[in-house]
């Protein structure tokens, strides 16, 4: 078996000059990206701010998972949202129709947000008068998982629409997430997906993710998700004080 790309004919890889070339910037463009992402961190804790990473493909649900959030929990947490789209200013909107504050990134052909992007969208939020930013990631299961933007909590987002094999196939972002939301589960009866196989496809890749599956049409597990957020900004809040 090849030891560098795992196929069964046993062969060599050559990588000629141009290759150790690209591997070298990219992996400046990644350190340099890293210590943005622990400075975006550190911006947060000195305001008390929990920072978390929503990543998905397009589709599953991100930003009307983070309306319902918003208005679940209005009374408890005030939430900010840093949002992450090819094109348009339409999330940000609906984010703010909700009475949160926001603020659009738009990245042109980049499919993932980066530190230095974040960065920026921390200027632009009201950070004295919030206690969670949420920070909506471009609709991508390959790129997003690569960077770090400085949230103290990863979450991706699989729709029971995608299939249940997505955790094996995109295995870099499923190891990079701390919690797997299975999203649209009123579809379940309609579609082949089982919630037993995506859990086991995702907890051999990292035994320790967590996961909740709901319906924010439905309302099935909404809180469940309300409750996982409680505890964590409680957690963080012991630390950081």
């Amino acid at each position: 078996m090849c030891r560098e790309c795992g196929c069964s004919v046993n062969h060599t890889h050559e990588k000629t000059a141009e290759d150790k070339k690209t591997l070298e910037v990219f992996t400046k463009i990644l350190d340099a990206n890293d210590r943005q992402a622990q400075e975006n961190r550190e911006h947060f804790d000195e305001h008390g701010i929990y920072c978390i990473n929503l990543m998905s493909s397009p589709g599953a649900g991100k930003t009307s998972l983070l309306e319902k959030t918003i208005e679940l929990l209005r009374n408890e947490l005030r939430i900010g949202v840093i949002e992450g789209d090819l094109e348009t200013s339409r999330d940000a909107e609906r984010i703010k129709s909700k009475g949160a504050p926001a603020y659009q990134i738009t990245t042109g052909s980049a499919c993932h947000l980066d530190a230095f992007m974040v960065h920026e969208g921390i200027h632009h939020l009201p950070l004295e008068d919030l206690d969670v930013v949420f920070v909506e990631n471009v609709g991508n299961l390959v790129c997003p998982a690569s960077y770090d933007v400085g949230a103290h909590l990863n979450v991706v987002l699989l729709s029971v629409t995608e299939g249940d094999d997505k955790p094996e196939k995109y295995p870099v972002m499923f190891k990079s997430a701390d919690l797997m939301l299975i999203t649209k589960t009123d579809l379940l009866p309609y579609v082949d997906f089982s919630v037993e196989r995506a859990v086991s496809c995702a907890r051999k890749i990292k035994p320790s993710m967590d996961f909740i599956a709901l319906s924010v049409k439905t309302g099935e597990g909404l809180e469940n998700w309300m409750d996982y957020l409680r505890f964590k900004v409680k957690i963080y809040r012991g630390v950081v004080r």
